[in-house]
């Protein structure tokens, strides 16, 4: 579920398998500021708790958290020219939705879920790139472990 405002409201409430809200819909979401991980990871625990299997927080440059009942991993981004930022959302979900249909682990599912929004906005258009090219920014894409508690 990607969407934001009053959709995002009842959608948290109906705990779908994956929310995906930037950090500034979850703010919203939660009617305070996220200033640090710490309170990210406070509200995103706390909508898993509530029966949201996955909580992907998306920060734009600064990467995503990826927030579930029995991991927690940070992806960061390389840095790379952005030409876009529209469909950088959508191109994520899709990644995430590629990536459960093949089954993979968390950190593989960041790294390829991120890589698909790198992959978007790095140009205007339509589509995706080419496989290898995807593979190429999975690669790049830094997966960092955090403590779940």
């Amino acid at each position: 579920m990607d969407t934001s405002g009053v959709g995002l409201q009842h959608a948290v409430g109906a705990a779908p398998y994956v929310i995906k809200p930037n950090i500034h819909e979850l703010e919203l979401l939660v009617g305070q500021s996220l200033p640090n991980e710490t309170a990210i990871m406070s509200v995103a625990r706390e909508l898993v708790a509530r029966g949201i299997q996955l909580v992907v927080v998306s920060m734009g440059k600064e990467g995503a958290y990826f927030v579930h009942n029995d991991a927690t991993v940070l992806a960061r981004p390389p840095q790379v020219v952005v030409t876009s930022t529209v469909g950088a959302g959508d191109a994520m979900v899709a990644g995430l939705v590629a990536a459960h249909l093949r089954g993979f682990a968390l950190d593989a599912c960041a790294r390829l879920a991120t890589a698909f929004s790198l992959d978007r906005v790095t140009y205007t258009g339509v589509g995706l790139a080419i496989p290898t090219s995807i593979e190429q920014l999975m690669e790049a894409v830094y997966v960092e472990e955090r403590t779940n508690h």
